[in-house]
């Protein structure tokens, strides 16, 4: 796999830079439509990939992850009217927890403003008609926690493998400076099936449907070849979890 990212712990994150930014879309989602099942969310996935990839601007990867606590359910409310209240809080909103994640590489987070990301379809036929008998629209079917972040660092591990390791293990901090993010290194680097780990700092003012509330700065992944051990995924920060990788669309070559 080829590492076509440009990482800099000195990147601007203003939302206006005139260079380019690259970074990730994240996109948490659960079901909020009982009628939908996680066959029927695929299918839409697998027709909205067409469109993420068609459109000038991403990063040419699209990855899909289901997360590998039992306990999350697939139909976890995020309880996203809650998150405008005087009382939310990071740890707050950080404690929902969502069954599936996607990923879209950006090679410039601008593209998150373009008009065609804008105009990008968010209806289906495969989805269950509106009230009033219109097409499906993704929102009236599951929640999503849309959030953009530029890449601040990667560290590759020792494998030769060509494939794409098969588990990452996402760490939210509240903080997103370099010192906190890379301070969880020692935790993880060594142990079996690392494979390398991706820095992310939070960018708001992107996206027109952003998760609500205040959201943590910083984002971590550690790429495993295997499910890394229970006892070490135990930390200070935010939030915990490891993902499962389901599906992968575009350049496969091609790294977040």
């Amino acid at each position: 796999m080829s590492d076509s990212a440009s990482p800099s712990d000195n990147a601007s994150t203003s939302a206006t830079s005139t260079s380019p930014l690259a970074g990730v879309l994240w996109v948490t989602t659960s079901v909020m439509n009982p009628k939908v099942t996680a066959a029927l969310l695929d299918a839409w996935y697998d027709e909205h990939k067409t469109d993420v990839l068609g459109c000038p601007g991403n990063g040419r990867l699209f990855l899909r992850y289901k997360n590998i606590d039992k306990s999350v359910d697939d139909f976890a409310d995020p309880k996203f009217a809650d998150r405008f209240t005087p009382t939310a809080s990071i740890q707050n909103i950080a404690n929902a927890g969502w069954p599936y994640l996607a990923f879209v590489k950006l090679s410039d987070l601008q593209w998150l403003v373009s008009q065609q990301f804008i105009d990008m379809p968010r209806v289906s036929k495969l989805l269950p008609l509106e009230a009033h008998g219109s097409i499906g629209s993704a929102f009236s079917n599951w929640h999503a926690g849309l959030r953009s972040y530029e890449t601040i660092a990667r560290l590759g591990g020792s494998s030769e493998s060509t494939e794409r390791p098969q588990y990452i293990v996402s760490i939210q901090t509240e903080q997103g400076d370099t010192s906190t993010l890379e301070a969880l290194d020692k935790k993880f680097v060594n142990l079996p099936g690392f494979r390398g780990s991706l820095k992310y700092r939070n960018v708001n003012g992107l996206l027109e449907y952003q998760e609500p509330g205040p959201l943590p700065e910083g984002l971590v992944l550690y790429e495993f070849d295997e499910q890394p051990p229970a006892e070490t995924l135990e930390n200070e920060q935010i939030r915990t979890d490891v993902w499962e990788l389901t599906i992968e669309w575009g350049d496969l070559s091609l790294v977040l």
